[in-house]
């Protein structure tokens, strides 16, 4: 229960257990799990006990935690939830809507096809007429879903040149794809299979991926050059489902996620 106080302490309560060092801890702490810590799977201190998890094995809140009396909710770990709820009889049964679900999404695709601005028109209904290559950047939005209630991260990777491979930390944590392609640019689709191979070399078969036609606005006019046949014919052949979308009209944008969800909760459940 020991641990090396730190600088993100200076905030706790006397009475919390001290938190353990980031530095001296390279793996998710809980012994199923084992996760590598990345720039992308970030740290994250259990308040009851002070040990670091991965948000997967720290997705879960209780109230009253020793330290943090009246502040609500606060993140524990699976290990102490149960430690928990054992000693706390009073406590009224978790509903589903009382268990957060941890649930990560990488979105692939070439530079330019319109990640980033699919990202921002979910979170933020908004869209920019400007383009500006992106940096690797990782956002959250809290959803319910059919009685669920899950926080979703979004991996808007740094758009892919068409010799680049797959880095294989995207995988790390990752319930689900987004593999995107411009519905005018042939050779983003082309691109796409090469992408999905490697993709599935990180993860066993049965991972919930969405093809996405992008820019889907332009539909029919002489500037698009992958016909929506053509994409259907591919996502059929991948066993996956295929969607058009807009982040410049909001098309169908909401849709995806919301097929995504239900594919990583169907996997969920077996």
């Amino acid at each position: 229960m020991g641990g090396v106080f730190s600088t993100q302490q200076a905030s706790q309560d006397t009475d919390a257990a001290p938190w353990v060092d980031d530095n001296k801890v390279s793996a998710c702490e809980d012994s199923m799990c084992h996760t590598q810590f990345t720039i992308f799977e970030r740290r994250h201190h259990c308040r009851s006990c002070g040990h670091i998890f991965c948000a997967q094995c720290s997705s879960e809140r209780r109230e009253n935690v020793l330290g943090y009396q009246g502040r609500g909710g606060v993140r524990v770990c699976r290990r102490c939830v149960t430690q928990i709820d054992e000693s706390t009889p009073s406590r009224k049964p978790l509903t589903q809507r009382d268990i957060v679900k941890s649930r990560k999404i990488c979105l692939l695709g070439a530079r330019g096809v319109g990640k980033s601005a699919l990202v921002t028109q979910y979170l933020k209904r908004t869209f920019s007429q400007h383009y500006t290559p992106t940096i690797t950047s990782t956002y959250r939005k809290n959803v319910s879903y059919q009685g669920h209630e899950y926080q979703l991260t979004l991996l808007d990777t740094a758009g892919l040149d068409y010799t680049d491979q797959f880095q294989p930390q995207y995988s790390i944590g990752t319930h689900g794809y987004v593999l995107l392609f411009d519905v005018a640019d042939l050779t983003s689709f082309d691109a796409l299979q090469s992408l999905r191979d490697s993709v599935h070399q990180c993860h066993p078969p049965g991972l919930p991926l969405i093809l996405v036609g992008a820019k889907a606005d332009m539909r029919g006019g002489p500037e698009r050059h992958v016909r929506e046949a053509e994409a259907r014919a591919l996502a059929v052949s991948w066993g996956c489902q295929y969607v058009e979308t807009s982040a410049k009209t909001g098309q169908n944008i909401e849709r995806l996620f919301t097929m995504l969800l239900d594919r990583i909760q169907r996997n969920d459940e077996g």
